[in-house]
């Protein structure tokens, strides 16, 4: 399975590029923070580097959203969008796919399976992002998957802030989902201390553990 590469994008100064890669964007909660740091991005990227721009929800509407893209005048290589608008706009993010043409996923506005039947039932985004964290099961997960699939859609699971433990089990529930995006986010080196053991490594391609169980376990010591 692999994860994306990041760009720190404050400095321009790219991280090492793995075969596959792409690059994730945290662009801010305003239109210049956006453009700020997307546009501080060293052309050309590499041909093989996808990009996936992240505005958290900070972009906020249709003509917020229309004026960053405008301006950036770019979307080559651009993968998709995520959750460009507030959580509760989500006519906003079909009007902004359709019209620019760039692929737009929703991830605030996906709590559970019935948020995510309604949004692809309505043809209202072109993908979700899953989180374990947020609908709370990897049976739900894997049933959010299930009902994208139905319509043709690719989702990207996301394990943030997540252990050994917990991305190992997520690693698991990944391998079962019928239709994905071009890279999960395994996030699972945000945490200063990881308990877990074996700790799973942070490379562009990691394995899906193969030992009985889960393929981590939590050390003793944290219960003693």
């Amino acid at each position: 399975m692999t994860h994306p590469m990041f760009v720190r994008v404050r400095t321009g100064e790219l991280t090492a590029w793995g075969e596959g890669a792409e690059l994730r964007m945290f662009t801010g909660s305003t239109n210049t923070n956006a453009l700020n740091k997307m546009t501080s991005l060293p052309p050309p990227l590499p041909p093989d580097v996808l990009l996936r721009i992240d505005a958290n929800q900070g972009w906020e509407n249709f003509h917020k959203a229309g004026e960053v893209l405008r301006e950036l005048a770019w979307n080559q290589g651009l993968e998709y969008v995520e959750q460009p608008d507030a959580r509760d706009r989500p006519e906003d993010m079909r009007r902004l796919a359709d019209h620019f043409g760039i692929p737009v996923f929703v991830d605030e506005s996906v709590i559970g399976p019935l948020e995510a039947m309604h949004l692809v039932e309505a043809n209202l985004v072109d993908g979700l992002c899953i989180k374990v964290a947020k609908c709370g099961s990897l049976s739900d997960g894997i049933l959010i998957a299930n009902i994208v699939a139905l319509h043709h859609l690719p989702v990207t699971p996301v394990s943030a802030f997540g252990t050994s433990l917990s991305a190992a089990a997520e690693l698991q529930m990944f391998c079962v989902m019928p239709f994905l995006s071009s890279t999960v986010e395994l996030c699972h080196y945000m945490l200063s201390e990881d308990l877990d053991w074996p700790k799973l490594s942070y490379a562009p391609i990691v394995s899906v553990p193969e030992t009985v169980g889960m393929g981590a376990e939590m050390e003793s010591d944290v219960f003693a």
